[in-house]
């Protein structure tokens, strides 16, 4: 009797242990669900990444730099004996327009200059190159003047970084450059580095909103079709000695530049130039003195935008020194911009007549089958 009764305690006892050890192993179990469940809604509640527009290109960056501050805009040398240049496909605009001699010279202008160590070569400033850089509240970056263009600094009160003043502080003069064959004058250069001396030694600050470049489409907003033509190939001229290019590169959905007949390289990445958006913008330029020194009335005229291999007219209008280049559909609204970089070519009335559009393949976003100028 006493044995059984041991056997059958023994019994219960297993049966509380084996009940207890069911019941850890549950509750162990509903804890990792519960851990999970935690897990992912933590993750799933995480904050996203806080994005910035940069208002040169209408891209989307990480870094709040681009809100915080005014972009500064380079002279680019452009004279076939001056290249290649370094840097210029790294601007989120590039102008070209013509100069004395027929020759052209290109603006660059940078929402961050930080991340681009060399520039240039760097040349000298017109009066219209002044009131395009003016137009963006950008900080003109300059090897010397013509004596217009140094009078409109001063009557206007506008600091810029020179290199007649601040060759040794914002430039550097690239001397293996210079004894591989070029001329001088092609030789200096800038960069991050050197234009945060400039300013500095000049005492400018870049701090305050930059104003936007274009009315842009936004991230996730549809771009319109075009119904005004195709253009696979853009050729047009500035003069007599300055012709160029831009071909349409269906892998990229950009336009590739071309001047002097070879592809315009950057250097510094070996790529060629490639825009998302080009302008040809017709003005009326001329020459204002004896040395060849061009004027430009930049105020208002017509042209067309370029993008995803189609086109269409469009018109523009400045005006004042401070005024932002501001660019309008035929009906008058405000042309609605494609993010990212940008070309803008303003050209001579004279030379309108030498703007041909080759419709080539069927373009992104375009329903017509006819090329019109």
């Amino acid at each position: 009797m006493r044995e059984q009764r041991h056997r059958r305690a023994a019994a219960r006892i297993l049966a509380l242990c084996l009940c207890a050890g069911m019941a850890l192993a549950a509750f162990a179990g509903c804890g990792k669900k519960d851990d999970k469940k935690t897990a992912k809604s933590q993750s799933s509640s995480a904050p996203a990444k806080t994005m910035y527009i940069n208002p040169l290109t209408g891209t989307e960056t990480e870094d709040s730099y681009v809100t915080q501050n005014r972009p500064v805009a380079v002279m680019i040398n452009n004279i076939k004996a001056a290249l290649p240049q370094y840097g210029i496909g790294s601007a989120d605009i590039l102008y070209e327009v013509v100069a004395e001699g027929g020759i052209t010279r290109m603006l660059a202008l940078y929402t961050d200059y930080r991340a681009v160590p060399k520039i240039g070569s760097v040349r000298s400033a017109r009066p219209y190159y002044i009131a395009l850089a003016q137009g963006h509240g950008a900080t003109l970056i300059h090897y010397g003047t013509s004596w217009q263009a140094d009078d409109l600094l001063y009557e206007n009160g506008i600091e810029t970084v020179d290199g007649m003043a601040l060759s040794e502080t914002a430039f550097f003069f690239d001397e293996e450059r210079w004894e591989s064959g070029y001329n001088r004058e092609h030789c200096s250069f800038t960069g991050s580095d050197y234009i945060t001396a400039g300013l500095q030694a000049k005492d400018i600050s870049l701090a305050g909103t930059p104003r936007t470049a274009f009315h842009f489409y936004g991230a996730k907003e549809n771009v319109s079709p075009f119904s005004y033509g195709k253009a696979a190939e853009v050729t047009f001229s500035f003069s007599g000695y300055a012709d160029d290019r831009l071909v349409y590169d269906t892998q990229t959905d950009t336009y590739q530049k071309y001047e002097y007949g070879q592809p315009q390289v950057d250097q510094a990445s070996g790529a060629t130039l490639a825009f998302t958006n080009a302008f040809i913008l017709f003005d009326n330029i001329y020459v204002i003195s004896d040395e060849g020194h061009m004027g430009c009335d930049l105020e208002a005229g017509t042209g067309y935008y370029f993008t995803g291999g189609a086109y269409k007219p469009i018109s523009w209008k400045k005006g004042g020194l401070d005024d932002a280049l501001t660019l309008y559909e035929e009906d008058g609204s405000e042309l609605k911009v494609r993010p990212g970089q940008s070309y803008i070519a303003i050209v001579g009335e004279n030379m309108r007549d030498a703007l041909q559009v080759t419709p080539g393949q069927q373009a992104q976003g375009d329903t017509s089958s006819t090329s019109q100028q």
